[in-house]
């Protein structure tokens, strides 16, 4: 981790297919299963038309990187859930519907995960921007979307021990309290 992955040549307005590329890549990645997952990866990346700006075999080795590291702080995952749908009442007449981009259960809980792809860097771990104004991409500013998929998780029975948000491209989790 800690080292920024090349995105090559993709400009600003091109930054939300190659997020969305990253994303769907990593919905189908299968832990240790490196070959396969770099084929998996080649096919999305060119349904996306992403052969300039992204590499197949780096979005395997990140995705290698970042399930490794969750074994080493929570442990070997009992369950392993992508794309986990999820809707509830939340008392008010509202029904709270949508999906949690990954969720790493273990025996003590499940580690929410959710997969965002600004190129910034850890200035997203800023609320303020260089110019002092409100940071929109500050990692705090996920607090709402992971309580929803919390609450989703407790109201099933399950406990929820981290909530993290993967940043892929510049190769660092960061954990919301």
């Amino acid at each position: 981790f800690n080292n920024y992955m090349s995105v090559k040549g993709a400009t600003d307005e091109q930054m939300s297919t190659v997020g969305d590329c990253i994303h769907n890549t990593f919905c189908i990645l299968v832990p240790h299963d490196e070959d396969n997952n770099i084929v998996k990866a080649q096919r999305v990346i060119d349904g996306y038309n992403m052969q300039n700006h992204l590499d197949a075999k780096t979005l395997s080795d990140r995705f290698k990187m970042f399930y490794d590291k969750l074994v080493e702080l929570y442990g070997a995952p009992e369950k392993v859930y992508h794309e986990l749908p999820f809707f509830y009442d939340n008392g008010n007449g509202s029904i709270v519907r949508g999906s949690m981009d990954y969720v790493f259960e273990t025996a003590k809980g499940c580690v929410l995960v959710d997969f965002k792809t600004n190129p910034q860097g850890k200035k997203v771990l800023n609320k303020l921007t260089d110019k002092g104004k409100p940071n929109e991409h500050y990692t705090g500013n996920y607090n709402t979307q992971y309580t929803c998929y919390a609450t989703a998780l407790e109201k099933a029975g399950k406990k929820v021990i981290a909530k993290l948000v993967y940043y892929p491209v510049g190769g660092f989790i960061a954990e919301l309290k």
